[in-house]
């Protein structure tokens, strides 16, 4: 019986501080997304209208994030809170310095459809949740514009994209595609152990393993 320990390169590490560090994470990602109507309505609406169209609260929408306008946006999620749990933050929200649980760090970048960005979690309570699998999944939370579409794939595209804060949450809008990366080759554990039965037939000092030959 053998042993075959995979060491794969893990994208998490915890540091002398205790804080988990990610090296790169999904935290956006391009294409048509799900919201209802009343989701799209400013606070400060006077009517149900979107740029023209006339919106009902409880209907679902489908609204397209380009991939330019994330390429737009990258900047302006660096270095902004991330929280466990949506609560919008800054003058308009709340104070960060009662939610912030980690920050989103400055090599934030656009690859294959997806925003990524490191990640540094400080708060205790949502580490443990990382590390237990308990809660993994991201969702950012941003101002954005909506413009009528054209295309009858989905309703509405999203415009002037600016980042505001990352959540950790149990059900991301993007989908588990969006969470907190475990390893370079996507979300799974960054060590294996494989166990192996292999029958070894030694003859004239070379070494036949019966499994293959048979």
């Amino acid at each position: 019986m053998k042993y075959k320990i995979e060491n794969g390169l893990t994208e998490r590490t915890i540091d002398d501080n205790g804080y988990l560090y990610v090296a790169k994470s999904p935290i956006l990602k391009a294409g048509v997304l799900e919201y209802l109507g009343s989701e799209l309505l400013p606070e400060d609406a006077t009517d149900n209208k979107v740029d023209g169209v006339e919106v009902e609260p409880e209907k679902i929408y489908k609204v397209y994030i380009p991939l330019e306008e994330i390429e737009k946006a990258k900047d302006t999620f660096k270095l902004k809170p991330i929280t466990d749990g949506h609560t919008w933050l800054g003058t308009e929200g709340e104070d960060p310095k009662k939610y912030q649980v980690g920050t989103i760090g400055e090599n934030v970048f656009v690859e294959d459809g997806f925003l990524y960005a490191p990640l540094e979690f400080t708060g205790k309570d949502i580490i443990r949740k990382i590390q237990e699998h308990a809660k993994e999944e991201l969702s950012s939370s941003y101002t954005n514009r909506f413009a009528k579409s054209d295309n009858s794939d989905y309703d509405f595209i999203a415009r002037d994209i600016k980042g505001n804060h990352l959540a950790l949450v149990d059900k991301g809008r993007c989908g588990s595609s969006v969470r907190v990366l475990n390893s370079i080759k996507g979300d799974e554990m960054a060590q294996k152990t494989k166990i192996c039965n292999e029958a070894i037939l030694k003859l004239d000092g070379k070494e036949i393993n019966l499994d293959k030959l048979f």
